[in-house]
C-alpha cells in the first residue's frame, strides 16, 4: 500500500474495501502522511540532523514542536477519510494543510499555483483564451463561478455566496462574534485571518451577500443577525 505518486491526487482517492478490511483506517492516516513526506523530499526539506523524514520522525517532529498543529492535523485527517470515502474531493484542503506544515515547521513557503506536485492536480484546471471556463457554471442564463476569495481580489459581482471553508476551525463560524458586533480583548491568529479574508469577500458583491454557516450557530445567533439583516434563506424562498 505505501505506493509512490507523482502527483498528489494519487494518494487522496478511496481505497479498496479488501485493504480496509485488512489494514483498518489506518492505511488513510498512512497515505496522508506519505503525501507531505512526499512533498518534503521533492523540497528536500530535511531533518536537523539533516535526514530525510520519515513517518515517525515527521510525526514526532510536528508534536514535538507545534502539538496544537499536530492535533489539529490528527482531526483534520479524521475528516476527510469521511469526503473520502463519499467519493469526495479534498485536494484543496489537503493542499492547505501542506502548505501550513510547511510554513509553520520549516518558515518554507509553498506557491500551490506552481508546485508540480500539487499542480498535477489542481483545484480547478488552467483556463485557456477562448475557452469556456471549468469552474463557471450557467443556471437560466446566469454565469457562477465558484473560485478562491483571492482569486478575485479587487473584482465586483453582482452577488456573493461566501462557503465555509476550514483552517484550523472553520472560517465562518470562528467569526460569527464579529459579525454580530461582540468584541473580545483577544483574538487567535488564525481567527484574525478569517475575518481579513472575509472582509475581502463581503465587500466584493453590489446586491447580494450570502454567507454559509452551519444551522446550529445561525440559530443560537439568530435574533442577532436578524437585526443587522441576516435573513435565512428559507424565510424568503
Amino acid at each position: 500500500m505505501n505506493k509512490d505518486f507523482s502527483e498528489l491526487q494519487g494518494y487522496l482517492v478511496k481505497l479498496d474495501r479488501e485493504v480496509i478490511e485488512k489494514e483498518g483506517i489506518k492505511a488513510y492516516y498512512n497515505r496522508f502522511i506519505l503525501a507531505i513526506l512526499k512533498y518534503l523530499r521533492i523540497n528536500d526539506i530535511r531533518s536537523d540532523e539533516g535526514r530525510y523524514f520519515s513517518s515517525v520522525s515527521l510525526l514526532k517532529y510536528l508534536r514535538e514542536n507545534d502539538e496544537r498543529l499536530y492535533k489539529t492535523t490528527h482531526r483534520y485527517f479524521a475528516r476527510i477519510i469521511l469526503s473520502i470515502e463519499k467519493e469526495k474531493s479534498v485536494i484543496a484542503s489537503f493542499k492547505c494543510i501542506i502548505a501550513i506544515i510547511t510554513n509553520r515547521l520549516f518558515r518554507f513557503k509553498v506557491d500551490i499555483s506552481k508546485d508540480k506536485f500539487m499542480y498535477g492536480t489542481p483545484v480547478f484546471k488552467s483556463v485557456a483564451v477562448n475557452q469556456e471556463k471549468e469552474n463557471t457554471y450557467k443556471y437560466n442564463k446566469l454565469e457562477i463561478e465558484l473560485d478562491s476569495v483571492h482569486g478575485v481580489k479587487g473584482q465586483t459581482h453582482t452577488a456573493t455566496l461566501y462557503m465555509e471553508t476550514f483552517y484550523f476551525s472553520k472560517t465562518n463560524e470562528s467569526i460569527i462574534k464579529y459579525l454580530i458586533g461582540e468584541k473580545s480583548s483577544t483574538i487567535e491568529e488564525h481567527t484574525e485571518k478569517h475575518i481579513r479574508v472575509a472582509y475581502v469577500a463581503m465587500t466584493r458583491p453590489t446586491d447580494l451577500l450570502c454567507l454559509v454557516l452551519d444551522e446550529d450557530v445561525y440559530f443560537n445567533n439568530k435574533l442577532k443577525l436578524n437585526d443587522l439583516g441576516w435573513v435565512h434563506y428559507s424565510d424568503i424562498l
